[in-house]
């Protein structure tokens, strides 16, 4: 009988220990990383156009990604003090967000969500709105309906110029030759 009861606590000490202790009032470790993007591409946002989001648009923003994630701030916050008490477990929700901030920022550097180059990509995105009507090339509200036009207007270069007047850098077309070692025939 004695043995049993060793054999049983083994077994229940080794199964609490394989166990997530994370309370059911914290956040699961996906929804953690949604919601810790959305904030920090929405901070990225806030960092190249400070002027132009007041506080009352920051605050809405936020509400918009906690209702977008079914969330309250007060269960994010709670749920982060309690991630920040388990620094393994954050590091590892941070790598993730590290990893689709980087995936992010590549699809947007090669256009994978502007409107000409993927209609379906558009469909995609589940992002809260954080522009404000101040988009560039990702939209991540476009309708399939909606139709973009980029115009790029691209400025003259200036002169530069010493105090004798004399031209330093100015306007005009270089040419250049270059040579691949690789690509030349057998010299006969």
């Amino acid at each position: 009988m004695i043995r049993f009861f060793q054999i049983s606590l083994l077994a229940c000490l080794l199964l609490l220990n394989s166990c997530d202790f994370r309370p059911w009032s914290v956040l699961n470790k996906q929804e953690m990383e949604d919601i810790l993007f959305d904030i920090h591409l929405a901070e990225t946002i806030f960092q190249v156009y400070k002027p132009g989001y007041s506080q009352e648009d920051k605050q809405q923003i936020f509400e918009g990604i906690f209702k977008k994630h079914h969330t309250t701030k007060e269960e994010f916050d709670n749920s982060l003090k309690w991630y920040a008490k388990h620094p393994d477990e954050l590091q590892l929700i941070y790598r993730k967000v590290l990893d689709k901030s980087v995936d992010f920022q590549y699809k947007v550097d090669n256009y994978y969500y502007h409107p000409e180059s993927c209609l379906s990509a558009l469909d995609s995105i589940d992002t809260f709105n954080l522009w404000l009507g101040r988009r560039k090339i990702v939209l991540p509200q476009i309708k399939k309906t909606d139709k973009v036009r980029i115009k790029t207007i691209s400025a003259e270069r200036g002169s530069i110029v010493d105090r004798n007047g004399q031209l330093l850098a100015g306007k005009g077309s270089v040419s250049f030759v270059g040579i691949v070692p690789g690509k030349l025939g057998e010299d006969k």
